[in-house]
């Protein structure tokens, strides 16, 4: 499933977590839509991160959530799980993840995740 959502800048802070050749970046789009673009490969802490902090999103209101995974290295079982526990919490509050991606092969690893995620042009998304 493909979906767009136009880039509308919100006023808000930008959250930055670093460590080592990760980042993770996440910004407000608009009303109720928050963007996280994450770069690099994710290890378990950074995933943990990255959950926590999409749940603060998620618990803040924010209904619909991208996450950019165009500059990802390397898809992990740790970043997969925060992903599918996000869609879950959004599913039960009538909201929706998407998740860009422009690496065949990352998408080819969720491909089987199709049912789970909502695919959508990350170049939509992106400054």
């Amino acid at each position: 499933m493909r979906a767009s959502l136009a880039r509308a800048r919100a006023s808000g802070t930008i959250g930055i977590v670093s460590s080592g050749d990760t980042s993770i970046v996440d910004e407000p789009l608009r009303r109720g839509s928050h963007r996280f673009t994450i770069r690099g490969h994710v290890e378990v802490d950074s995933a943990r991160q990255l959950e926590q902090r999409l749940r603060d999103v998620v618990l803040g209101g924010k209904r619909t959530v991208v996450v950019d995974l165009t500059e990802l290295t390397e898809l992990t079982s740790s970043l997969v799980g925060a992903l599918i526990r996000t869609q879950r919490s959004l599913d039960w509050r009538g909201g929706r993840l998407l998740v860009g991606c422009e690496s065949a092969a990352i998408r080819r690893q969720l491909a089987d995740l199709g049912d789970i995620f909502e695919f959508a042009d990350a170049r939509l998304h992106r400054r």
